[in-house]
């Protein structure tokens, strides 16, 4: 464990040392395990940078850097799906240890409802700061007013959608085509079930899908999930519609009565 800790720490020193000087780079924190106290053999290097534009040349000297250690794969994605005002690049490296990649963030300091977003302690954990130029990295807190009557809303849309999409599951299943059933299945039926349910047990967090569920969930619930994902033939399917269904309406009908959001510890 301690080479592996002392690699990450290598890599980290060798990347703040060099953009530190950079005009363009005005701040440099982490998010990931280590902003959540979570950090162990297997975590990444999730380095977060705020810049001026334009912010690929940023990821490109980061690239740079990290040759020394040899990059041997990278991969951008061709848009955000946070959308506009931030870059990511994952980089992997030769030689690192088991699983771990570098994986950058780079925000454009004329989008500060972005970073504003993404330095909510209870999605995101409390940020490790490298430096801050500009005084801009300000982690704040959810709102949990404004939380709890989005979910309200969120819960009652699922609910008029769920009826829909078990229809379509079911007529896939008598049309002979389980696939277009298990997409329906999965997709309607399974994911929106995921998202409640984490309005009760990570309401910070309820919209990461199945990520984290081991941390977050009760155990029963981990079993559900567990269970409702893993289907044999088209009688189990069946079997898990049903299921679904009822663990839906029970998780909904908790979400419909709740009064506020319940205060929630960040995961990693």
């Amino acid at each position: 464990m301690t080479n592996v800790e002392d690699y990450k720490k290598q890599i980290r020193k060798t990347i703040l040392e060099s953009i530190e000087v950079l005009p363009e780079v005005l701040a440099a924190w982490e998010g990931g395990s280590v902003a959540n106290g979570k950090f162990d053999q297997y975590s990444d290097i999730d380095l977060c940078l705020l810049t001026r534009s334009p912010l690929r040349p940023v990821l490109d000297k980061v690239e740079a850097i990290l040759q020394k250690f040899q990059v041997t794969h990278t991969w951008q994605p061709s848009k955000s799906a946070f959308g506009d005002g931030i870059m990511q690049r994952v980089i992997r490296l030769k030689d690192a240890p088991k699983y771990f990649f570098v994986d950058v963030a780079v925000f454009d300091q004329a989008y500060p409802e972005l970073l504003k977003d993404f330095l909510e302690i209870e999605r995101h954990g409390q940020p490790i700061i490298y430096f801050d130029k500009v005084a801009a990295i300000k982690p704040g807190h959810t709102d949990p007013e404004a939380l709890f009557n989005r979910q309200q809303i969120r819960a009652n849309d699922l609910k008029s959608g769920f009826p829909i999409f078990k229809t379509l599951a079911l007529k896939e299943i008598d049309r002979g085509l389980p696939i277009d059933a298990i997409g329906f299945y999965q997709t309607g039926l399974v994911k929106p079930l995921i998202e409640v349910l984490g309005m009760l047990y990570r309401p910070y967090t309820a919209d990461f899908g199945m990520r984290y569920i081991h941390k977050t969930f009760p155990l029963g619930q981990q079993k559900l999930i567990e269970d409702l994902n893993y289907v044999a033939g088209v009688k189990d399917l069946h079997e898990k519609i049903a299921k679904a269904e009822k663990a839906f309406e029970d998780a909904v009908r908790q979400v419909q009565s709740r009064t506020h959001v319940k205060a929630s510890t960040p995961q990693s």
